[in-house]
C-alpha cells in the first residue's frame, strides 16, 4: 500500500498535486507561526510557491511528453497497419494479374456465372467457340443452346446441376452433345459464390495426325506463383495416366524448369547467389530487386506444352543468356552434393521426364514423355 500511495504521489498528476498543496499549507502555517510566535518574518511560502509552480510545468511537460510517445507509438502501429495493407494489395493485384493470364491464354473455354447461371466473365476460347452468342449478362442456358442438341432440353438439368455445385461445394460434370462435355466448378469471388464452366470433348481431337488432350501457350511474367498454376495445369492433362507419385514428380520437374527459365534465365542469377542468398534467408529480396531492374523487369517466359494420348512435350524458353548446358547434362550423370543442391530443376527433369533437350544458346528446354504405347 505504501508503495502504491509513493507511486500515486510522485507520478501521477494528482499526486503531484497533493504534494504542492501539501508544502504550501505546511509553509504557510510555518509563516504563521513565525510571524504570530517568534515575530520574525520567515516568508517560507513563496519559496514553496516557486517549487509548487515548478513542478506543476514539469507535471504538463511529462503528460505532454507521455501523449506524444503514445502519438507517436500510435502512428507508427498505423503505418505498419497501411504498410500491410499496401502488400496485400498489391499481392492481389498480382494474383489476379496472374489469374487474367492464364484465364484469357489458355485454350479450353471458360465462362464464370453467378449463381443464377448469367454470365459474367469468358476467355477468348469461349468467345471462340459460342461466337456472338456469349455476350455478359445472358444465361447460361441460352449460351448453351448455340451447340447443345436441337431435341435435347437441358433447362431442368442445368437447374440440378448448379443447386449440386452451391450445395456440395463439388465440380459436376455433364454431356451437352456428342462432342462436347461442360464442367461446373464452384468459385469464390469477393466472398461470394460463383460457378466456373469449363468446356471440353467427349473424345480426342484429331489434329495433323495426333490425338489432341490438352495444349496451350503461355506468356509468364517472372512470378514464382505464375510457375506453379501452369505447372499444376500442365500436369492436370496427364493426371489420367500417371501415378500419384508420378504426378507429383512430373509437376515439381516442371515448376523448376520454369523457375529456372525465371531466375537463372530472365533474372540472371547465378547458382552461387542462389545459394548464398538462401542461407542468409534473403532470397526474396534478390528475387525482388532483380525483378524491378530494368533490364530484366519486362522479359517474359514463354512456355508451351500440348499432350496427346501417347506423349506429352513442353517447351519453356526465357529471355536470358543461356549457360553451358552440355557440361552441366555431363555432370548430371554422376551428381554430387553441389549438383544437386545448385541443379535441382534439371535433376528432377531427367528423372521425369524420356527427352530433355537444350537449343544451341541453352535458354530453351524441350521435355518429352512418353505416357503410353
Amino acid at each position: 500500500m505504501l508503495k502504491e500511495i509513493k507511486e500515486t504521489l510522485l507520478y501521477t498528476p494528482i499526486g503531484n498535486i497533493l504534494i504542492g498543496i501539501t508544502l504550501l499549507v505546511i509553509t504557510s502555517v510555518i509563516d504563521t507561526y513565525g510571524s504570530i510566535v517568534l515575530k520574525r518574518n520567515l516568508v517560507t511560502s513563496r519559496y514553496s510557491l516557486i517549487i509548487f509552480l515548478v513542478g506543476g510545468f514539469l507535471v504538463i511537460a511529462r503528460n505532454f511528453l507521455n501523449l506524444f510517445n503514445q502519438l507517436n507509438t500510435a502512428n507508427n502501429a498505423l503505418e505498419s497497419k497501411l504498410s500491410m495493407l499496401r502488400n496485400f494489395t498489391k499481392q492481389a493485384d498480382h494474383s489476379q494479374k496472374i489469374y487474367l493470364g492464364i484465364f484469357n491464354n489458355t485454350e479450353e473455354p471458360i465462362i464464370i456465372t453467378d449463381t443464377q447461371l448469367v454470365v459474367q466473365e469468358y476467355n477468348r476460347a469461349a468467345e471462340n467457340l459460342f461466337g456472338q452468342g456469349i455476350d455478359e449478362g445472358k444465361s447460361l442456358l441460352k449460351v448453351l443452346q448455340y451447340i447443345s442438341e436441337s431435341n435435347k432440353s437441358i433447362a431442368d438439368e442445368l437447374s440440378d446441376l448448379k443447386n449440386k455445385v452451391l450445395l456440395t461445394g463439388k465440380s459436376v460434370q455433364y454431356t451437352i452433345n456428342k462432342t462436347n462435355i461442360m464442367l461446373l466448378e464452384p468459385l469464390t469471388n469477393n466472398n461470394l459464390p460463383w460457378i466456373q464452366v469449363r468446356f471440353t470433348k467427349t473424345d480426342p481431337v484429331y489434329h495433323n495426325g495426333s490425338f489432341v488432350w490438352g495444349k496451350g501457350t503461355y506468356s509468364l511474367d517472372n512470378s514464382m506463383a505464375a510457375a506453379d498454376a501452369i505447372s499444376l495445369r500442365i500436369t492436370s492433362c496427364m493426371g489420367h495416366a500417371l501415378g500419384n507419385e508420378t504426378s507429383q514428380l512430373v509437376h515439381a520437374a516442371i515448376r523448376e524448369m520454369i523457375c529456372n527459365a525465371i531466375e537463372y534465365g530472365n533474372l540472371e542469377i547465378s547458382p552461387q547467389e542462389k545459394t548464398e542468398a538462401l542461407q542468409l534467408h534473403k532470397y526474396d529480396e534478390l528475387l525482388n530487386k532483380r525483378k524491378e531492374l530494368s533490364i530484366f523487369k519486362d522479359r517474359r517466359v514463354i512456355v508451351k506444352y500440348i499432350v496427346t494420348p501417347r506423349k506429352a512435350l513442353i517447351k519453356i524458353t526465357d529471355e536470358g543468356k543461356g549457360f553451358d548446358y552440355k557440361t552441366i547434362l555431363t555432370k548430371a550423370k554422376n551428381p554430387d552434393h553441389d549438383f544437386l543442391t545448385q541443379h535441382q530443376g534439371l535433376f528432377l527433369a531427367l528423372a521425369a521426364f524420356d527427352l530433355v533437350v537444350y537449343n544451341d544458346n541453352g535458354n530453351q528446354v524441350l521435355l518429352g514423355k512418353t505416357i503410353s504405347g
